[in-house]
Order: C-alpha cells, then sequence, then structure tokens
C-alpha cells in the first residue's frame, strides 16, 4: 500500500474516530487516516524523568511535574475579578496554578485527580511556586497502553481542540501507526536504498 492510500480512508471510518469524533478531527484539519498520520506535534515532553516540585527550575525551560489536585482557592484581583487558584502537590511539595478567566478547570480539574503539568513559567511568588501559563493531561487507567504510550517516553503534544483531547490524539495516531506502518510501501527504489 502507498501512503497516499490512506486518503481514501475517511476520518469517521477509522477505528476509534466515528461519526461524531470526525466532526471534531476536521476542526483540526484531519479528514482521512492520512491526515490524520501527518498531523505532527507542535513539541515534546520528556515524560521518561519528571520534575519534582522541590526541584522546579525558573528558567523558562519546559518541565514537567506529576502530581495530585490537592484543592481550590479564590482571590481577588483586579478590580474585583475572582481568581481560581488550583493546588497540586507531589510527595516533595506543592505548587499553585493560578488560572484567569479559566474558572472552568475547577469542574475538569477535580481533587485526587492526578495530572501531568507541563509549564515553562514556574516562579516563584507569594512565598509558593505558582504557574499561570500551563498545559495539563489527566491521567487515565494505569494500565500497559497508558504506560507505554502518554509516560516513561519522550511524548509528542499536538494541538487540540474542545472535546478531543491530546491524549486521545496521541492514543490513535500510535495505535494506526503500528497497525500501518509495515504495510507501507517504501517509495524510494530498492535500488536507489541499496
Amino acid at each position: 500500500m502507498l501512503l497516499n492510500e490512506l486518503k481514501n480512508r475517511p476520518i469517521q471510518y477509522v477505528k476509534g474516530v466515528g461519526e461524531k469524533r470526525s466532526l471534531l478531527f476536521r476542526k483540526l484539519d484531519i479528514h482521512n487516516l492520512y491526515d490524520l498520520l501527518t498531523y505532527f506535534p507542535y513539541r515534546y515532553e520528556n515524560r521518561q524523568s519528571l520534575t519534582r516540585i522541590k526541584d522546579l527550575k525558573f528558567n523558562n525551560e519546559w518541565q514537567t511535574i506529576f502530581g495530585t489536585v490537592m484543592g481550590y482557592d479564590e482571590f481577588k484581583a483586579f478590580k474585583f475579578k475572582k481568581v481560581l487558584k488550583i493546588l497540586i502537590a507531589d510527595e516533595t511539595g506543592h505548587l499553585s496554578l493560578i488560572c484567569y478567566n479559566r474558572h472552568f478547570l475547577k469542574n475538569v480539574l477535580k481533587q485526587g485527580m492526578k495530572l501531568f503539568l507541563s509549564s515553562s513559567k514556574f516562579v516563584r511568588r507569594y512565598n509558593e511556586v505558582q504557574t499561570a501559563d500551563f498545559d495539563y493531561e489527566l491521567m487515565g487507567e494505569e494500565d500497559e497502553e497508558f504506560l507505554n504510550i502518554h509516560t516513561n517516553r519522550i511524548v509528542p503534544v499536538y494541538r487540540a481542540t474542545e472535546n478531543l483531547s491530546i491524549r486521545l490524539i496521541r492514543s490513535l495516531i500510535y495505535q494506526h501507526l503500528k497497525e500501518t506502518v509495515n504495510s507501507i510501501e517504501d517509495p524510494i527504489p530498492e535500488p536507489v536504498r541499496e
């Protein structure tokens, strides 16, 4: 099979997608299996060695921690606007996520949930570690597939859209690459490869 033949498989018929999700994939300009497999990450996270909260550096480099949502607080700022503060902890310490105009996160990041948190903007302010500019990914069920795809390696991070998580995109690309990579013919002729 040639790589271009994957364009003949509409995204809605790709295993794990379906009609409803295909509409979400179209927002990302993914219309077929070829588009999915050539949807490249915008950055990578090194989850082979996660940083502990006590070891965070304040040097504008991307760092990822694995922690647990411990609780919430709200405070007033900017002419009495409420700002959500979410407390994250690991075995070495805690940090605060400062969420301007992101109050919906209180319903997404529920107390007790485990997550990967990445940022290049960790700061020490008001006697605590904080970040207001962060990405997060909730940890799903701890199974072998999760450990192989989402942790213990350098992990691709894709642009996502509402109701279509980075984790789902990563899983689908991983699964379909694994299934199709051996059946795709190399476009370079064998004499040239030799």
